[in-house]
């Protein structure tokens, strides 16, 4: 008898242990396939936005095709890497195929990246575009300006990247930036404050090499000459010129430029410029653009310090509005410093672009303080004579000489400028600076038609400078300081008194932006254009009207703010026309995509669904998506006794769905069961989203509407279009990862894939819902339509909802679970009730008409219901 128990104890004992290794075994896994799934997600991301830039609509850049092209191969190496963790095989044929690529990529890329000169000073008379990986886009403009257009610029010189490389290359810096960038987290705040201080720190402590120190004072010697001053008097700017800087992207307001800086200073500042390379806003900046660490370089501009009376920013074109043939001129007393960060709202002039200009309109504010040099150095805020405060800061031909050089810089650099200039005491206007504008434009045609004000809605904010045009819709948060931008939440509207460009830190987050005062030429105005965020300036009092927390729609077309939630507005779109279809960089953007796009591995089912035939970026996703799911159910089919894993749900649905429990997720007397029930299921999120799937409605067998254009557009589309995601049909399986607490749904529903991944507590902080659409068999106009539809309900719905091309992203969290609970549901129901919408999108007014009949609890898309609503 004891030698029983003993045996008893010890199998018990045994199986306890085996299922605790399976434990850990399975949740190592796990992680890989929660990596290769985020994965899988970015890149469809990525697909969908360069699906959209291929429509020709929106403007980019060859960076933003390298930073693309970067991020495809980094998360399709991660992919590959998961797949290899769950595993424990190597994959070298796909590794071999993303080399390929790689290698199609470098050699479509810019020859060299190394600079023109090894000098680490350049004066102004020798500079010219051709000089700008040496001397950084500022210090090439400037150079270009004085020698090329011969419009007057400060008397100065470069400090190269030559140096730059030099400094961080004697002090071993290199290697110890490496190691405490590999800390980054991009998308938490505090990891990225902290990177960049601990950087900043350790360059300003190094020691500055003395060949380096010996030429700057040289060259220091020079310019006093020069300008007939002594060195002990003259007082310089030392300005941020890094690579890339004030070109193709502009880097507003993400470097630190120091004014009126002393002698005998100037060594230290100029590590100071050097350092903010690597600010907190910097490396925000590259990271969304996808710019590698290797390619960062800073040169400084060192130049003269203007004494301005007068300064401001001007812009050749009105930079969205493509029917306002008009130039733009900004101005404010004393250093404009205050007019790039928002801090005054300055006079404004518009004039024509005619020769010569014409003053349009001008509009004169109050100035009541400006920015001024100090005799002992740097700069000191002073108030304005009351006689200048409500005055013009320009003359009508001081307007009209600035427009005629705006023109002339446009002209010359084939493209429109943003410029920053100052009026001297002489009364003699300076060129410090032109870079590209980056113009958001709302359509070839024009600006979306403006609206009248939306009945039924509060009206928070009535009239507001347009910064970036578009609609935003979130709640309120209230920035008034760097903590708050590190609490920023997903999907917010950023509200604050002033335009910083600070703001760039959570601009990937934020549905909007509406500040107290600002204006159209500051740097986060141009930062808003690049991040394509809708931003409203110069409202006056948006701090005091708006409360924090309140959900509101920034109407950045019209100029104004609502309380709620206005669908009228978020249900528009604008048609951005096709103006960047014949330049060459949309050429290389094509040829890319056909090494990403293309999905030629179709059928799971097929003896062609090998690694070694996978051809495309896409080719790899799928491949190693449908084999991971494969991956993880043969973990299950070993570990059944140990994790209550299970292959196949019966219930009466069209779509073979297979489950996976972590725990919890299901009944224990269903473990031994190859097939498990509905009423055998446990987990609360994955029963609440079924509950959905399986209404009574979504079972019944009456024949579906069928507009016959819809039918043929499906039938058609799936007979001359090669295979892609969106056009072929996907797998027979759909999989749910489950537990207790969590499901992880990934649908195939005839030719449309969706991801669901939701949990659901008794913490309400912890609960969230993550919801993605893609795909569908008709055109791409009936698959937009879908989208757009799906977009309307899951917003009625409380999500926070994103929509490019026929993706659909939507979040909801932070709420109880009986709410969670609710929204899952519903997505159950959505799932069933979008399979055969691509076929009655016929006309626009179907994107309303079925949202509403969804909305309102019918789900049967009868021939009676859809001719009762004329869908």
């Amino acid at each position: 008898m004891l030698d029983w128990i003993k045996a008893i104890i010890h199998k018990k004992t045994h199986r306890r242990q085996n299922r605790e290794q399976m434990l850990v075994t399975f949740r190592k896994k796990y992680v890989h396939f929660k990596i290769l799934l985020d994965s899988n997600s970015q890149l469809l991301n990525i697909i969908s936005d360069m699906e959209e830039k291929l429509r020709g609509g929106t403007p980019f850049g060859l960076t933003y095709v390298r930073s693309l092209s970067v991020r495809v191969l980094f998360y399709a190496g991660r992919m590959i890497q998961s797949f290899e963790g769950m595993t424990g095989k190597s994959l070298p044929e796909l590794h071999a195929i993303l080399d390929d690529i790689y290698n199609r990529f470098k050699n479509e890329d810019e020859p060299s990246n190394v600079p023109a000169t090894r000098e680490l000073i350049l004066p102004y008379s020798r500079i010219d575009k051709s000089l700008e990986l040496s001397v950084g886009g500022k210090n090439a403009n400037l150079g270009e300006i004085r020698n090329q257009v011969h419009l007057p610029v400060p008397a100065g010189f470069a400090i190269t990247t030559q140096a730059f490389r030099q400094f961080i290359d004697s002090k071993d810096l290199v290697d110890k930036i490496k190691k405490i960038k590999e800390k980054l987290d991009i998308i938490t705040p505090e990891s990225i404050l902290h990177v960049s201080q601990s950087i900043e720190a350790m360059l300003v402590a190094a020691d500055m090499p003395s060949d380096i120190e010996a030429d700057i004072t040289q060259a220091l010697h020079d310019m006093a000459l020069e300008t007939g001053q002594s060195e002990q008097d003259m007082k310089v700017a030392l300005r941020s010129s890094a690579v890339g800087e004030d070109s193709e992207y502009s880097f507003a307001g993400q470097y630190l430029s120091v004014m009126n800086v002393p002698y005998g200073n100037v060594i230290t500042e100029y590590k100071r410029v050097l350092a903010s390379l690597f600010s907190e806003r910097a490396i925000t900046y590259r990271q969304h653009m996808g710019i590698p660490f290797e390619e960062a370089a800073m040169s400084v501009a060192c130049i003269e310090m203007v004494t301005s009376t007068v300064s401001g920013v001007m812009y050749s074109r009105h930079p969205f509005s493509r029917l306002k043939n008009e130039v733009i001129i900004h101005a404010i007393w004393g250093l404009g410093s205050y007019v790039v960060d928002g801090v005054i709202s300055p006079d404004s002039y518009i004039l024509s672009r005619d020769t010569p200009p014409a003053l349009i309109e001008k509009s004169i504010s109050n100035k009541p303080f400006c920015l001024t040099p100090d005799n002992n150095g740097y700069l000191s805020e002073q108030p304005v004579k009351e006689s200048l405060r409500l005055a013009p800061c320009l003359s009508e031909a001081q307007a009209v000489q600035l427009a005629e050089y705006g023109l002339k810089l446009e002209t010359h650099f084939g493209q429109a400028q943003d410029i920053e200039w100052a009026i001297d005491p002489q009364g003699r206007i300076i060129i410090l600076q032109s870079r590209p504008l980056h113009e958001n434009m709302l359509g070839s045609d024009g600006p979306c038609q403006l609206k009248e004000i939306i009945p039924g809605y509060d009206l928070l904010i009535e009239s507001g400078s347009i910064a970036c045009p578009g609609v935003g819709c979130g709640q309120a948060h209230l920035v008034r300081s760097e903590a708050d931008l590190i609490d920023f939440p997903n999907g917010g509207v950023l509200v604050a008194q002033r335009s910083y460009p600070q703001y760039v830190l959570v601009m990937q987050k934020a549905q909007a932006i509406v500040t107290d005062s600002g204006s159209l030429t500051g740097h986060m105005a141009s930062l808003s254009r690049e991040f394509k965020v809708p931003a409203l300036l110069n409202t006056r009092n948006a701090t005091s009207r708006i409360q924090p927390g309140e959900e509101i729609t920034v109407d950045a077309l019209s100029g104004r703010v609502y309380r709620g939630r206005v669908h009228e507005l978020l249900n528009d779109t604008c048609d951005s026309g096709g103006f960047i279809r014949n330049t060459p960089v949309y050429t290389i953007l094509r040829r890319r995509a056909d090494w990403i796009i293309p999905l030629n591995l179709v059928d799971p089912k097929s003896a062609d669904f090998r690694a070694k035939n996978c051809r495309t970026i896409h080719d790899i996703m799928r491949f190693l998506h449908e084999r991971s799911y494969g991956e993880i159910f043969s973990i299950s089919d070993r570990a059944t006794d140990h994790l209550n894993a299970t292959a196949r749900l019966n219930a009466p649905l069209l779509l073979d769905l297979y489950i996976i429990d972590l725990g919890g997720g299901i009944h224990e007397q269903a473990v031994e069961n190859r097939t498990i029930t509905v009423d055998q299921i446990q987990s609360p999120p994955f029963l609440a989203l079924l509950r959905g799937m399986l209404r009574k409605e979504f079972r019944n067998n009456e024949p579906r509407p069928i507009d016959l254009g819809g039918f043929f557009s499906v039938m058609t589309r799936q007979l001359v279009s090669p295979p892609n995601l969106d056009t072929e049909r996907f797998g027979d399986k759909s999989y749910a990862i489950i537990s207790n607490k969590y499901v992880n749904f990934s649908s195939r529903v005839g030719y449309h894939y969706s991801i669901l991944d939701a949990y659901c507590g008794k913490t309400a902080t912890k609960n969230y819902v993550h919801f993605q659409f893609k795909g569908g068999a008709a055109d791409d106009v009936r698959r937009h339509r879908r989208a757009r539809s799906i977009q309307r309900i899951l917003e009625h719905l409380g999500f926070m909802v994103e929509t490019i091309g026929d993706r659909v992203t939507a979040r909801y969290a932070k709420d109880d679970a009986a709410v969670i609970e609710d929204k899952l549901d519903y997505i159950g129901r959505l799932l069933m009730y979008s399979r055969q919408m691509d076929m009655l999108m016929k006309t626009e007014e179907s994107v309303v008409c079925l949202a509403d009949q969804f909305l309102e609890g019918n789900y049967m898309l009868s021939r009676q219901s859809t001719e009762e609503k004329t869908c």
